[in-house]
């Protein structure tokens, strides 16, 4: 069978090219891609647009991006702001900064920093989050970890560990400062969260339903369901609780 050989696709300044598939592809500067690119490698650092889908096993974007059609990678990571305009399926995803994916989220491992907005459902293996995101969909994880940097909206959260908790300290403060000032507060909302462990705090949900419940400090639940145990400290607001 004959094999085809991949190029390189390197923009320099500013320039543009036809899409396809390559070896490498490497921006720094101001790029345009037109159509789908698929290549081993694929680096963006600066501001670009890619009129098609993207799909790579290794890449990294430092910069202002749009891709206007799905992203497909073995890792990837985002660095600044982004559009995707459709589904993104990652196995290793870090997103650091502001960025928006208009379809649904597939991850193995997925690290949230900055302010994440996924327009459909976001599954992954581990979803680790240090700042404040919303997800129009369902939440679906084996392990759950957020750190609130800011606000979270998201409508359904399910998986075997659950753990949402505020950050603590004088940069935490600063940002808390900022958020009051346009009415806003690190708290996650949610119509229902679902695990065998849930640990919350700063957290105002219609529905949890666990085997162990912990709720801390910031909580307001309309209805807690447990089959195990409940912990509920002093501050938090429980209006029902049931032994199911």
């Amino acid at each position: 069978m004959e094999q085809t050989t991949r190029h390189d696709l390197k923009i320099f300044g500013v320039g543009s090219a036809s899409g396809g598939e390559f070896n490498e592809v490497s921006i720094n500067g101001t790029g345009n891609v037109e159509g789908n690119v698929a290549a081993v490698r694929f680096s963006l650092n600066g501001e670009g647009t890619v009129n098609g889908s993207v799909k790579t096993q290794d890449g990294s974007v430092i910069g202002t991006t749009t891709i206007n059609g799905g992203l497909e990678a073995d890792r990837f990571k985002l660095f600044g702001t982004a559009h995707v305009l459709g589904n993104a399926n990652v196995k290793d995803f870090t997103i650091d900064g502001t960025v928006t994916i208009q379809g649904s989220v597939k991850s193995e491992a997925l690290a949230l920093r900055g302010t994440t907005t996924i327009r459909g459902d976001c599954n992954a293996e581990t979803f680790e989050c240090k700042g404040g995101f919303t997800i129009d969909g369902l939440l679906n994880a084996g392990k759950i970890d957020i750190t609130l940097y800011g606000s979270a909206r998201v409508k359904e959260i399910g998986g075997e560990h659950v753990r949402v908790r505020k950050e603590t300290g004088p940069f935490a403060n600063v940002v808390n400062a900022i958020l009051q000032k346009f009415d806003r507060q690190q708290v996650l909302v949610a119509d229902t969260i679902e695990g065998d462990e849930v640990v919350l705090e700063f957290t105002k949900a219609r529905t949890v339903h666990g085997n162990y419940v912990r709720l801390g400090q910031g909580c307001e639940v309309d209805l807690v369901e447990y089959k195990g145990t409940l912990d509920q400290a002093a501050g938090a607001v429980v209006k029902e609780s049931k032994k199911v």
